[in-house]
């Protein structure tokens, strides 16, 4: 597990692909991910919509604190990157709060082994939540993102212990 902080590059800089909607070439561009297993993760102590509030006047969102930004590694050599992600034990709970939270769980579920499952559609807002179950105890692991880039990787980050 990596941490970083997503404030390297000046946003005039940033070249974001960003995927908001899930469309058909979407959809299979993610299904590519499914089946697979993660093997690294990045997780960034500084989500890119903090680095983008004032621009984007997110001054009346609610739930700035509880969003995280995700790389998750796949074996495939596959990156997705979920921006403004929301992290899920079940459906049936509320969402884990808290970076150092997030981060060890996730760090966990990776470290014992993590696959995607299935993508699914949130009905209200339609973003998708993807699904992922731990190899080792069937655990599920459910996250929500408002954007995300699926791009390849040439090597995994380096680890990184969380103080």
């Amino acid at each position: 597990m990596y941490l970083s902080d997503n404030g390297n590059t000046p946003p005039e800089e940033w070249e974001l692909p960003l995927q908001t909607t899930l469309d058909e070439e979407a959809e299979a561009q993610l299904d590519e991910l499914v089946g697979q297993s993660v093997l690294s993760l990045s997780v960034w102590t500084e989500p890119l919509v903090d680095t983008l509030g004032e621009e984007l006047r997110l001054d009346e969102f609610d739930e700035l604190e509880e969003v995280v930004d995700i790389d998750l590694y796949f074996e495939n050599h596959r990156v997705l990157e979920l921006y403004s992600a929301m992290v899920y034990r079940s459906e049936d709970e509320p969402n884990v709060q808290g970076l150092q939270r997030i981060t060890e769980l996730l760090s966990r579920l990776v470290e014992e082994g993590i696959q995607l499952v299935e993508i699914a559609e949130e009905a209200e807002s339609g973003a998708p939540i993807f699904i992922f179950e731990s190899l080792k105890r069937g655990e599920p692991l459910l996250i929500v993102a408002d954007g995300w880039i699926v791009d390849t990787w040439d090597t995994l980050p380096e680890e990184d212990e969380l103080e």
